[in-house]
């Protein structure tokens, strides 16, 4: 769920990651599924690398999703994956995490090491074969699923309602008032 920017999203990396899992993605009916409005052309460079590793049967570029189709697409996925080369706090993933969504991060996706010391999901090295290896271990995990995604949600419960972000405010704001 993001922008279809295939360098700083990490697309790339995750389609060839794709490639090298092709026959295991296959023999398990993986599907991945790349939600977002094209950026500067890049849903076409990304179709064409679908394309020509021949995995448009893997993956597809469904378009933006907003509104309840955003929460159908998520409640209907295993994990969700943000392979960023560069990224701010992620919205999406903390949309993913809040439904109970194991995330498969690379360390620029700014909560990885969060999510991976949360047992809430994955944090892979941004490379082909890391995602590949992570990719890898979420279809190993297939009976660690609902025990991820209860930890995924309980994380956003703990660190990321509107009253923590109030609270680390106040906290904050005290602090500076203090120094004065």
């Amino acid at each position: 769920l993001g922008r279809i920017q295939p360098f700083i999203k990490g697309l790339d990396m995750l389609v060839e990651a794709c490639a090298l899992l092709r026959p295991r993605l296959e023999e398990d009916g993986t599907r991945v599924l790349l939600y977002g409005p094209d950026h500067e052309g890049g849903r076409a460079r990304v179709a064409g690398m679908v394309r020509k590793r021949r995995l448009d049967h893997i993956v597809s570029l469904p378009g933006p999703v907003t509104g309840e189709d955003k929460h159908v697409a998520l409640r209907d996925a295993d994990v969700y994956v943000q392979t960023s080369r560069n990224e701010g706090h992620s919205i999406s993933v903390l949309e993913a995490l809040a439904h109970g969504l194991p995330c498969l991060l690379t360390p620029a996706t700014h909560m990885a090491r969060e999510v991976a010391e949360a047992e809430a999901g994955w944090a892979v090295e941004p490379s082909p074969a890391g995602i590949a290896r992570g990719l890898l271990g979420v279809m190993d995990s297939r009976l660690r699923l609902a025990y991820l995604g209860r930890n995924a949600r309980a994380l956003v419960q703990q660190r990321y309602t509107w009253d923590q972000a109030a609270r680390r405010a106040v906290e904050a704001y005290r602090r500076v008032v203090g120094q004065l």
